[in-house]
């Protein structure tokens, strides 16, 4: 059976246009009956003095294997957008979708993403180019990480595509030479199966009893499981608050996760991990909280 398997990046039109076609209702989108979609989204880049993250993405593919390394004609061409995409435009799980193809209604154990790097480019807030260091020139093939098989049954499905720009640009590193260095992380889940976490991170500081948003506060999603160690944490999925302080982290698998809210800027609130964390397909998980001040005793806190 053949299937048409839409793509997370989302193709508005014909002519390539991708402005306006992003879409704030996840699972209305997702749940729909008929052919599969695949989407694009990121989690939101931790730089608030960047502008734009324009990555050109020439096509996505994906393969019934789960060895990347077999023979090139095990893999399927699921979307061709050949366009540059921002991805600070994907922020608290907004999708753009970004075409349709006829794929095979099968068990798909990988996906790869090509772009073009000399098409690609990080600009900042004040309208100057980043100096990068890509992986390499031209077509670079990009491999995602899939945390379950992806089933396309007959009546379709949605594959989400998220593109992390929080873990894959590394600012600086020491080196003069380069704003950031690129090294792509990149998952691909269904996501109908998926749920979500988001609410809005405030703090009083001041102590009158009025909170204020806090923004850029990090929220790193830590793997699932209960009353973990902090050093045996380890890091799946970020997000970052806006001017309100609202965040939402989006196309998580069914689990119990801990979460660590940080405001990396400022030096005067707790880092906060918060365990038990359920999160269920097709629901969005509420988890609200006002950082308390940092104090002598130690700067992180748990609940």
């Amino acid at each position: 059976m053949r299937r048409l398997l839409p793509s997370l990046l989302v193709l508005c039109a014909i002519s390539g246009i991708v402005s306006g076609c992003y879409e704030d209702n996840l699972f209305n989108s997702l749940s729909v009956q008929g052919p599969t979609r695949v989407f694009l989204t990121d989690a939101p880049f931790p730089i608030e003095t960047v502008g734009t993250v324009e990555v050109y993405v020439v096509e996505i593919s994906a393969s019934t294997e789960a060895d990347t390394s077999v023979g090139w004609e095990t893999w399927t061409r699921i979307a061709t957008p050949s366009q540059r995409v921002d991805l600070m435009r994907l922020q608290q799980s907004t999708l753009a979708l970004v075409g349709e193809q006829v794929i095979s209604a099968d068990v798909y154990r990988a996906l790869r993403v090509t772009i073009n790097t000399d098409s690609s480019s990080v600009t900042f807030r004040d309208g100057s180019e980043a100096d990068v260091l890509w992986t390499g020139s031209g077509n670079q093939s990009i491999f995602a990480h899939l945390p379950a098989p992806i089933v396309i049954p007959d009546s379709g499905t949605s594959i989400v595509i998220d593109f992390d720009i929080g873990q894959s640009f590394a600012f600086g590193l020491g080196d003069p030479g380069y704003d950031f260095y690129f090294t792509p992380v990149v998952r691909a889940v269904d996501g109908a199966k998926t749920g979500s976490i988001s609410g809005t991170v405030l703090s009083d500081l001041d102590g009158d009893g009025n909170a204020e948003p806090v923004e850029w506060a990090e929220i790193s999603v830590l793997r699932d499981g209960s009353q973990a160690e902090p050093g045996d944490l380890s890091h799946k999925v970020t997000g970052r608050t806006d001017s309100t302080g609202y965040y939402k982290v989006g196309f998580l698998h069914p689990a119990t996760y801990t979460i660590q809210i940080d405001a990396a800027a400022s030096e005067s609130l707790q880092t906060l991990f918060v365990y038990d964390i359920e999160v269920s397909a097709g629901e969005d998980f509420t988890f609200s909280v006002t950082l308390p001040a940092r104090s002598p005793a130690g700067n992180s806190s748990w609940r």
